[in-house]
């Protein structure tokens, strides 16, 4: 039998576990190129258009390089702070000391 839509989402970002601990459903470009054997490009451009049409929020999410906690925090890069501290292990860094990645919040499915 095959999964249902909703058993893929917590696989969607790295790490898996996230959907978890937020409680909601997030993809990033790569996943979406891989899961639906497109492009990253093709991948992006889909994104963004489903954003434009409020069913996806993008955020900038860093990557705690002490704890590896992912979280959504920002609508973009000028929001990032220059001094970050992680929710999960209250490290504190500088920006610079953090990776960051572009997921996108799935607010509601698409329209059939």
């Amino acid at each position: 039998m095959a999964p249902s839509s909703d058993d893929k989402v917590g696989e969607l970002l790295w790490p898996g576990e996230l959907r978890r601990r937020l409680g909601a459903r997030y993809v990033q470009v790569p996943q979406v190129a891989r899961d639906a054997e497109i492009t990253e490009t093709q991948a992006t451009i889909t994104l963004q258009m489903l954003a434009e049409r409020g069913n996806l929020q993008p955020w900038v999410a860093p990557h705690c390089p002490a704890c590896d906690n992912i979280w959504p925090s920002f609508l973009d890069e000028d929001d990032i702070p220059h001094h970050i501290r992680c929710p999960q292990c209250k490290v504190m860094g500088e920006r610079d000391d953090f990776e960051f990645f572009l997921v996108y919040e799935v607010l509601r499915e698409p329209d059939e």
